[in-house]
């Protein structure tokens, strides 16, 4: 085993809350364990949050990815339905304009902010994103 390695990835299931924030991180981990109420990935290189975690990650209560590169977050955020927390902040996306981007700049807690999501129809966030420079098509 090399440094920084995990030795058993089952080890990780009974985690609540991991704090990955500060690790150059681009992708999130796969590894995660399902059952974690908080997840703090902030001053990361993430350009995006993967839709696995909108549908897999159920107890997420916290989720902070401030301080990233992210471009866009995906519409399976609206899944999680025990979100309160969601720092997005500081986040190319978050100066583009538009809703969401309105939304999160406000800090408006993390159930409004997916209460904008979930108004959102496909058009709307194609012109979210165009709006922001997020979206090629």
């Amino acid at each position: 085993m090399q440094a920084g390695e995990l030795s058993d990835e089952s080890s990780l299931e009974h985690f609540r809350e991991l704090d990955l924030s500060h690790n150059f991180l681009t992708r999130v981990p796969v590894w995660l364990p399902a059952g974690l109420v908080a997840l703090y990935i902030a001053d990361n290189r993430l350009v995006e949050i993967p839709e696995w975690l909108g549908n897999c990650m159920t107890e997420l209560a916290f989720l902070d990815a401030h301080l990233n590169s992210l471009l866009t977050i995906p519409v399976s955020m609206q899944n999680l339905g025990k979100l309160r927390l969601l720092g997005l902040t500081e986040n190319p996306m978050v100066d583009g304009g538009g809703k969401l981007a309105s939304a999160v700049a406000a800090g408006l807690p993390a159930e409004e902010i997916l209460k904008t999501l979930a108004r959102m129809t496909k058009p709307d966030w194609v012109e979210e994103y165009r709006l922001c420079g997020l979206f090629a098509y």
